[in-house]
């Protein structure tokens, strides 16, 4: 039943919007549309809720606000509510790349280690620089370009 389904909303926009739903603008323009929020029984302290889990603390800020058929929002800050980017202060853009679990449990993930750069000697070092002796001595060791290791011992 669930292929079928699946197949079925992937093959027709019409039975998609009728199993899946669509969206709907609760917030239009920075005004609240009582009759979509009414359609989604929704109340107002159902949105506020909503809200406030997209770090929005005041309707005033929301230009607008889509109720999505899943049941969470999706919101689109007003300009002056909106946080400056980097690019708003022409700051220098650099890559970006995620953190990496050097350690973990006191056991070095090695994979890790080569894609840092770092050799286990090196890490090592570092350790015995911060008066570490071990690496089982280290419940959690985090790498990331910009930044020295972060550890954190037992």
């Amino acid at each position: 039943m669930i292929y079928i389904t699946e197949f079925t909303t992937q093959k027709s926009l019409r039975l998609r919007l009728f199993l899946e739903g669509k969206p709907s603008f609760i917030i239009h323009e920075g005004k609240l549309d009582w009759k979509e929020l009414k359609r989604n029984h929704l109340d107002i302290n159902q949105l506020q809720q909503l809200l406030r889990s997209k770090d929005v603390f005041s309707l005033r800020d929301v230009e607008y606000a889509i109720l999505e058929p899943n049941g969470s929002i999706s919101i689109l800050k007003k300009q002056e509510a909106d946080k400056p980017t980097y690019k708003d202060f022409n700051l220098k853009i650099t890559k970006r790349m995620v953190p990496l679990t050097i350690i973990s449990d006191g056991e070095v993930i090695m994979e890790h280690l080569e894609e840092s750069g770092m050799d286990y000697k090196g890490l090592i070092k570092r350790l015995n620089e911060r008066n570490i002796s071990s690496v089982k001595e280290v419940a959690y060791a985090v790498w990331e370009s910009d930044k020295d290791l972060f550890l954190q011992v037992y």
